[in-house]
């Protein structure tokens, strides 16, 4: 217990040891389950103590080790049981489509991340019938899309992933190769008189593509990139697209 409390130490406050052990594997390895080491041998050392009135030997330490595991298996029950029941309630029917959905007109495209245009905004402004793409973040700033003739005058944009195709990048083996395809087929379309237009307008929407990705609880705050100490369990994470028209018919 003295070397595991000593890792544990260690491993808590300079988490950046283990980062750096992580690079030899090994090391990392056994500087990162130290804490966890620790808290098991803290767990088996007590137990010896509560039972070693009664037992002694090989049986003491056996059901020691059995109580010690069946400590850390109870320990996260109620938190497993309250997410379960969680994902339970939020789980829905997935929804399809008995025909493809054929887009037209304005489109809104609201999602958790990237507010510019990025492959799938770009997508969508080629696709025939489409006259424009507004594309809004949770935060609730939203630009709209357009590809116009070049004169017409307004705010130009560039399309996130469909950046100019150098041509000592082009190789017909490279797995991009498809995606390269694809920015080419657009440099081309820029360079025959087109534009990509930014604005502010919000007109009203024929079709909405709603993406989510995050939290499924709304007060729920995300973990990511801190240190949470609590014991209470992560909230659910919800992924989800739903497509609706104009009178809001999934």
């Amino acid at each position: 217990m003295i070397i595991t409390g000593i890792g544990a130490f260690v491993a808590l406050t300079m988490p950046w040891l283990v980062i750096i052990g992580s690079f030899l594997i090994i090391p990392g390895i056994i500087l990162a389950s130290m804490p966890t080491a620790f808290m098991y041998g803290v767990a088996f050392a007590l137990f010896r103590l509560l039972l070693g009135g009664f037992l002694s030997g090989v049986s003491l330490n056996v059901m020691s080790g059995a109580a010690t595991l069946a400590l850390f298996w109870t320990i996260p029950q109620p938190g497993l049981t309250w997410a379960r029941g969680m994902l339970a309630s939020l789980k829905e029917p997935d929804i399809q489509a008995s025909a493809p959905i054929a887009l037209k007109g304005d489109i809104l495209l609201a999602r958790p991340f990237e507010g510019r245009c990025d492959a799938l905004c770009a997508a969508l402004l080629k696709t025939p019938g489409v006259t424009s793409v507004r594309v809004q973040t949770p935060r609730g700033h939203s630009n709209t899309y357009r590809i116009v003739p070049d004169s017409t005058p307004g705010k130009r944009s560039t399309v996130i992933g469909h950046g100019l195709l150098e041509e000592w990048r082009y190789d017909a083996s490279d797995p991009l190769a498809p995606q390269r395809a694809l920015e080419a087929e657009w440099n081309l379309m820029m360079s025959e008189g087109k534009a990509l237009l930014q604005s502010d307008d919000a007109l009203e929407p024929d079709f909405t593509i709603a993406i989510e990705d995050g939290p499924a609880v709304p007060d729920a705050k995300p973990r990511w990139g801190r240190v949470d100490w609590s014991l209470e369990p992560s909230a659910p994470h919800r992924k989800a697209l739903t497509i609706t028209d104009a009178g809001e018919q999934v």
